[in-house]
């Protein structure tokens, strides 16, 4: 984090107080560090970022099958086709590769979340690397890597808590983006600054306390009216909590010992939509009942289209 985003904040929030000049840009005369700011951010973003991912996922699979086939000098009149996939393709390390992955997300998503308001073009070009990503992804565990083995995992493991981090540190970056750097409340003397004098930045600071928390709760309102995981999936994990804890350990006698479990793992939730799904099913039936359709016999007379005759028919109707 320090090597890609170390420039960035001590342009946003250092370089003003600590240099005598600061960011005094010599064509307006304007002393805001943020036309610096958005040049350093497009230019880091688009060499740490764009440039290589798009580089991983086009240049690089085709260049890597092209050294593997010269370098092990293959006959392919010679060999059948598991053996030439086997030496072209090679192996993708479910640990290694995957670091890697997560590292090129967590990179774009800092320069998306703490930085991407300098420069709006950034949320375009993320949108562009991971489109292109996802179709290079795709066709390399296809074309260029042997079958990968599934696994089974729970998530993503710490790499959530990392994102969920940078997401939690944008709120004070982009307000003090906006109140510091930008000045979009205009209460900063620029004449002053020029002059040398310091000027006063109490009310900066209550507007970024202010901001500070009307975000914090702003995400927080948002995270408990669209949960993560939805209240059906949770009376369907439940349910399925309940009938493992009911029938599999059952048979082997561990019911009694996971009580705490079963509660854990939503035993409430699996009660209330097996009542609801009861509940449901008595009411199919009873309509069904209502609807049931009760076949008759009855006589009747129809003309014989042959004869002319009439003829006796037996027919049913429902009622």
């Amino acid at each position: 984090m320090i090597n890609y985003y170390a420039s960035l904040f001590y342009i946003a929030f250092f370089k003003g107080w600590l240099e005598p000049a600061g960011c005094l840009d010599l064509l307006t005369g304007s002393t805001s560090c943020g036309r610096e700011l958005a040049t350093q951010t497009i230019v880091l973003f688009l060499s740490n970022d764009f440039a290589w991912r798009l580089y991983k996922s086009i240049v690089e699979p085709p260049m890597l099958r092209y050294l593997r086939a010269s370098i092990n000098d293959l006959d392919e009149d010679l060999m059948c086709p598991p053996e030439l996939q086997y030496a072209t393709m090679g192996a993708y390390d479910p640990t290694s590769s995957l670091v890697g992955d997560y590292i090129e997300l967590f990179v774009q998503w800092g320069y998306l979340v703490l930085f991407g308001a300098t420069v709006p073009a950034v949320v375009a070009l993320c949108f562009l690397t991971n489109y292109v990503e996802c179709l290079s992804d795709g066709y390399k565990l296809c074309y260029d890597f042997r079958r990968v083995l599934p696994r089974r995992m729970e998530g993503i493991g710490e790499v959530t808590s990392i994102f969920y981090a940078v997401l939690y540190l944008a709120v004070p970056v982009n307000v003090g983006l906006v109140v510091y750097t930008f000045d979009a409340f205009n209460l900063r003397d620029l004449e002053a600054e020029r002059n040398g004098a310091v000027s006063d930045t109490t009310g900066q600071n209550w507007r970024f306390v202010a901001l500070c928390f009307a975000l914090g709760a702003a995400m927080r309102v948002t995270t408990v009216a669209f949960p993560d995981v939805p209240r059906k999936t949770e009376v369907q994990l439940g349910r399925q909590a309940l009938v493992h804890a009911t029938v599999v350990k059952s048979k082997n006698g561990d019911v009694a010992d996971d009580s705490n479990d079963l509660e854990d793992m939503g035993l409430h939730n699996a009660i209330v939509g097996q009542t609801a799904q009861a509940l449901a099913l008595a009411n199919m039936k009873v309509v069904e009942t209502k609807m049931t359709v009760v076949e008759t016999s009855v006589r009747c007379f129809e003309t014989d289209p042959v004869s002319g005759h009439p003829k006796m028919v037996l027919t049913t109707s429902p009622i």
